[in-house]
């Protein structure tokens, strides 16, 4: 190994130096040499050609340098003087610069007013502000319920009062008019009486003409009723009379007409009866005729049978002996048959026992490979189950922390919820009482009732009568 990598290297380093000499023949071929310059024949330039030379490559114009350089002073002239005339007030420049600023100064003082007259809006708006949300607090007040059965009671005081007033006035009035009112039902009275007397006058002097009239009337309808009386007797008698002479007519008339009917009727028994003595009769005669028949016939019958029973028993032996050659034959074919299957079938017995116990050895085979199979399932699903009860178990127990911390954060809530509710509560109660004071005060002042309103403004809202719990008064049901 040693002597190949020495050969190798030698080879290159050799190859090398070939390559090396060859390049460098190359180079001495290609390459000219270079030559010094003859002085002799160099030109030379003067100094301005050279500039001249120089300019014009570099591209330099002297004379637009010069124009640059007058434009730039006369340009510094221009500033300066403006500069100095900038501060002259009795130039037309000075005089717009003075009314310039005048017009800044202007609308400075403008912005300022602009900017006062917004402040003084902004205080307007935030105090129209709060006087709407103060109206509304108020409103919002006066909905609730314990404002609501104050203001009840203050209408009830008001009601009070109003009926008091008015039974006042009544009274006032009852004993205003109670004098005219006498005076003028003693008249009524004295009016009443006059015509009370007038009018048993009146009704006495017609009980009298209609006592007399009645007693006209009854003379002159007695002598009336006495004749129409005997008018209808009369007639009476001759009614009964016709209706005697019809009656008898008609009796006389239904009894003939009852005998015909009698005598019709006896002819059509007569008639029945006769016909039916005829039927029975020759029901008898057919009877006799059928039976006689009857008898010839079961006479031809018995000669009949007794030659068809002969003919039967010789058919029968007959058959009995054929039947009982085909029975042998079918015997014999059957005993053959049945040793030709017993062989058979002990043969096949014995193949399938030898296939029954090839597929009980693959059966059990695989059996085995399946047992191996299902265990190492069980195996896995064994481990799956821990694992899965132990991600699970992680679940719970991370499920338990959000569930605990979020209790907490409810906790802290309402907490939080019920010391506002208190304090909002306590606020209410405050102005309430703020509120039910002054009114009651001026409810005393001008003399109502101010027993409604004492019962309304009672400590604790809710309207009940138990004890105030949680600044609220509950109403409680006792259960007998």
């Amino acid at each position: 190994m040693t002597t190949i990598n020495f050969f190798t290297v030698t080879a290159a380093y050799l190859s090398g130096e070939i390559m090396f000499s060859v390049m460098l023949v190359f180079i001495e071929e290609t390459i000219t040499p270079i030559q010094a310059p003859d002085l002799c024949q160099v030109a030379v330039l003067p100094k301005a050609e050279w500039l001249r030379i120089q300019d014009n490559l570099n591209h330099v114009n002297k004379h637009n340098n010069v124009l640059q350089e007058i434009s730039k002073e006369r340009e510094a002239l221009h500033l300066r003087s403006k500069e100095v005339v900038k501060l002259w007030s009795n130039t037309i420049t000075g005089q717009r610069q003075k009314k310039l600023e005048a017009k800044q100064i202007r609308e400075e003082n403008k912005e300022k007013e602009r900017i006062l007259i917004d402040i003084e809006e902004a205080k307007y708006q935030q105090r129209k502000r709060k006087e709407a949300i103060d109206k509304a607090k108020t409103q919002l007040l006066y909905h609730t319920d314990r404002v609501r059965g104050f203001h009840s009671g203050l209408l009830l005081t008001e009601v009070l009062k109003e009926r008091e007033a008015q039974l006042q006035l009544k009274q006032k009035t009852q004993n205003a008019c109670r004098n005219l009112d006498r005076d003028i039902i003693a008249a009524l009275e004295r009016k009443d009486e006059e015509a009370m007397q007038q009018e048993e006058e009146s009704a006495k002097q017609r009980r009298l003409k209609n006592k007399a009239t009645a007693e006209d009337l009854k003379q002159h309808l007695l002598s009336h009723v006495t004749v129409l009386f005997l008018l209808a007797l009369e007639l009476y008698f001759v009614v009964c009379n016709c209706l005697c002479i019809y009656g008898f007519k008609e009796h006389m008339a239904t009894r003939d007409l009852l005998r015909a009917l009698d005598a019709k009727k006896e002819e059509l028994e007569e008639e029945r009866r006769k016909l039916i003595v005829a039927g029975r009769e020759k029901m008898l005669q057919l009877r006799r005729e059928k039976e006689t028949e009857m008898l010839q016939r079961q006479q031809e019958e018995a000669t009949n049978e007794e030659t068809m029973f002969a003919n039967a028993v010789a058919e029968r032996e007959a058959r009995l002996a054929q039947e009982q050659k085909e029975r042998d034959e079918k015997k014999m074919a059957m005993l053959s048959a049945i040793a030709l299957h017993r062989d058979t079938k002990r043969q096949e017995e014995e193949e399938n026992e030898r296939e029954e116990k090839h597929k009980d050895l693959d059966i059990l085979h695989g059996s085995k490979k399946a047992d191996r199979f299902f265990f190492e399932d069980e195996l896995l699903k064994v481990q799956k189950i821990k694992e899965d009860r132990k991600t699970l178990q992680d679940a719970h127990i991370r499920q338990m922390a959000e569930r605990h911390a979020k209790m907490q954060l409810e906790m802290n809530q309402e907490m939080d919820f019920n010391t506002t509710n208190e304090d909002r509560i306590a606020d209410e109660e405050k102005w309430f009482r703020i509120y039910a004071k002054g009114v009651i005060d001026r409810a005393e002042e001008t003399e109502r009732n101010t027993y409604p309103l004492n019962k309304a403004a009672r400590k604790g809202s809710g309207g009940g009568l138990g004890p105030v719990i949680g600044g609220v008064r509950p109403s409680y049901l006792v259960e007998p």
